[in-house]
């Protein structure tokens, strides 16, 4: 695992990349869910990594489907974003994490990681704990993700 700081003190093509760009159902990290990912990792300037999907938000994308053209009828049978955090663990881990509006991504997916283990109409209520449990494995593999590195500021030898 690479420290997400130390990234700042190496050569920029020795650094993997994580080109992120979510689509969401709102603009409320607290509220709204994820509905379509793409990632595409980049080591020495070349694509070894994608993970492009549609995923399951659990409600419907409501008015959001006027912005990014995905509709309810799309996303049926698409994989949930907790079916992929193995996944997604994958692809991001110990890379740099950039993209457009890149805070607003990743306040995304702190939220789906810090368990706002959000109930859907489809999930039993009975199955509290199984939701804890999963936000909990989530909260502990996806912070270091959404953390916001910041370069380093010890003197650099010349």
């Amino acid at each position: 695992m690479i420290s997400v700081l130390s990234l700042w003190d190496r050569a920029l093509e020795t650094v993997p990349l994580a080109f992120l760009d979510l689509e969401m159902t709102g603009i409320d990290p607290a509220r709204d869910r994820i509905c379509e990912i793409a990632i595409h990792r980049v080591e020495q300037g070349r694509v070894v990594a994608r993970l492009v999907t549609l995923v399951d938000p659990g409600v419907s994308v409501g008015a959001s489907a006027g912005i990014h053209r995905i509709d309810d009828a799309m996303l049926r049978g698409a994989p949930t974003l907790a079916s992929m955090e193995d996944e997604l663990e994958r692809v991001l881990d110990g890379a740099l994490v950039v993209g457009h509006a890149i805070s607003f991504d990743l306040a995304f997916l702190a939220a789906a990681s810090s368990g706002a283990a959000r109930s859907s109409p489809s999930t039993p209520a009975g199955s509290r704990s199984a939701r804890s449990a999963q936000a909990a494995r989530r909260s502990r593999r996806w912070p270091r993700i959404c953390r916001f590195p910041r370069p380093s500021t010890a003197p650099r030898p010349t």
